[in-house]
């Protein structure tokens, strides 16, 4: 069963790292076309696409950076460790967001996350 939960987990990761909306399916412009695209993407867009002001979308391009960075440093050979802080890891930069956000904002942007992880 640990096993189980164990894959469940990498695949979440994975698919978080790598499934998005390519740009034009609903996407908001956050990104440049060859940018990789981050879950904070799909939190903004998936199923509901938050319009952002400027000055959000630039807090939002420091977020992402930011994300990214400490995305890149997950490393370690105890996969359950990697899977535990890649969630807390989401779970830190879902409250930043949301800080970003409007109280208008707040409820699409709540049900992107429980749509998309």
């Amino acid at each position: 069963m640990r096993n189980a939960a164990l894959m469940s987990g990498i695949f979440a990761v994975v698919a978080l790292g790598n499934a998005y909306p390519a740009v034009g399916q609903g996407v908001p412009p956050t990104a440049a076309p060859q940018e990789r695209r981050t879950p904070i993407d799909a939190w903004l867009s998936t199923p509901d696409t938050i319009h952002l002001s400027v000055e959000q979308r630039k807090s939002v391009e420091d977020l992402k950076a930011r994300f990214r960075s400490e995305f890149k440093q997950l490393r370690g050979e105890d996969e359950v460790a990697v899977v535990l802080q890649a969630k807390a890891l989401h779970e830190k930069y879902q409250k930043l967001v949301r800080e970003l956000l409007t109280p208008q904002q707040r409820p699409a942007f709540d049900r992107n996350v429980r749509r998309v992880g």
